[in-house]
């Protein structure tokens, strides 16, 4: 890419006193078309660069640049542009293009049946980037190839497995083994993004044998082909893995959250960084320090929500709630005691639930984003329990309905909280 910006410089660059009677360009058209193309593939490659230190806010901006001229791109290159910019909305932000306007007035409806507002759905908005894109850039009723179908199927089955829609989860992970061949360019990069696909299955059917095994494995693999921010990635899952599994021993997920941290320093990967000082905050709230956790959390959000994926801002700020009503002196667990009345809470105390809930409602708006019923579940039973607290009963009603009517679609699922 040096190179490349180089060129471009020389193509751009004041002329010296002895070429003052050469016209340089000063218009596209001029500009030869080997040279528009290495402008094109330096945007791709810098998108690839900003996307490995954890800025996806700039490698949108380089995905879109790139695709202003997309007949200087190979199909392979807009596909790849094509791809970054649709996975870019599950990191909160919609990606946007100057012709997508279309996705507006044809969104495509997803029905799923759980009190969830569909279109709030981080996945419903990436699916229709990518087939939005492909149509605006002309690729043709038959171009939805095998790379465009691979990145669909891996995006169809991280929602089902949020959505805990497990039938759909199993048949995407058929279809998913039945794209992985070595003859494909990409085969690394597949490989470790279904066996995470996986890791993530087996996490949400509590089947923390296999996902284990399947995350100690992915570690080694990335390792040994030098595929380090996924090796950061899996180890952050691997800890929150082991959060899950055994919620009052904790000890055991330290080691490869620390490691994660310490890759990510070194590597300045800003954030994952963050991502993974958020699942900290979780241990020193398991330590009974929730006013450390509190800071930690803190600190970290703003950078949350610009470079990591929207579950994790969701679950920050669902441990940031958490540690609030911690302090407060009550607990999630803790039922709800009929005649509280609001006067009768001292102040602390309800500056603090108000606190927890303004953290809740954001973390709720988050996990309903990226539909994790699961989780739903979870703060829902929580804000019903802090608005059971603060005495608002009609509200208290209003959560616990929600919670009900999603605890019946996992159910019908076959998923047991």
């Amino acid at each position: 890419w040096k190179q490349t910006w180089n060129n471009l410089l020389q193509v751009t660059a004041e002329h010296t006193a002895d070429h003052r009677s050469w016209d340089r360009p000063s218009h596209l058209s001029q500009i030869s078309k080997e040279t528009m193309e290495s402008i094109a593939l330096q945007r791709l490659v810098s998108a690839g660069l900003w996307d490995e230190i954890g800025m996806p806010a700039l490698s949108e901006w380089a995905s879109k640049v790139a695709l202003n001229r997309p007949e200087d791109l190979s199909y392979d290159e807009v596909v790849t542009a094509i791809q970054n910019i649709s996975r870019l909305a599950l990191f909160g932000a919609p990606p946007s293009h100057h012709t997508m306007e279309e996705s507006r007035s044809k969104p495509i409806a997803f029905s799923v049946k759980t009190g969830v507002d569909e279109s709030l759905c981080v996945y419903a908005r990436s699916v229709n980037a990518l087939l939005v894109l492909r149509g605006v850039l002309g690729l043709g009723e038959n171009d939805l190839e095998e790379s465009l179908l691979q990145n669909l199927a891996l995006l169809l089955h991280e929602w089902a497995v949020y959505r805990d829609d497990l039938d759909d989860a199993r048949a995407l992970q058929i279809a998913l083994d039945s794209y992985l061949h070595p003859s494909l360019a990409n085969y690394d990069q597949f490989y470790i993004d279904i066996k995470m696909q996986k890791c993530l299955y087996y996490s949400r059917t509590h089947n923390w044998k296999k996902a284990k095994e399947t995350a100690n494995l992915l570690v080694e693999y990335c390792k040994n082909h030098g595929y380090l921010s996924n090796q950061v990635r899996i180890l952050i899952h691997m800890s929150i893995m082991q959060l899950e599994s055994d919620r009052k021993q904790c000890t055991a997920a330290m080691s490869p959250l620390l490691e994660a941290l310490a890759m990510c320093e070194q590597l300045e990967m800003h954030g994952l960084h963050a991502a993974g000082m958020s699942i900290l905050a979780v241990f020193f709230l398991r330590f009974q320090n929730p006013k450390r956790s509190i800071a930690i959390l803190e600190a970290t959000i703003p950078t949350l929500m610009q470079r990591e994926h929207v579950w994790f801002q969701a679950e920050a700020f669902l441990t940031l709630a958490k540690c609030h009503l911690k302090i407060a002196g009550t607990t999630t667990a803790m039922a709800s005691k009929g005649g509280n009345q609001t006067s009768e809470i001292p102040a602390a105390k309800r500056k603090r639930y108000g606190q927890a809930l303004q953290a809740l409602n954001k973390s709720l708006e988050l996990f309903e984003a990226c539909q994790d019923c699961s989780r739903l579940r979870e703060g829902l039973y929580i804000q019903a329990h802090l608005y059971s607290l603060l005495g608002d009963l009609d509200k208290r009603e209003a959560s616990s309905e929600r919670f009900v009517k999603i605890g019946s679609h996992n159910k019908k699922n076959g998923v047991n909280d």
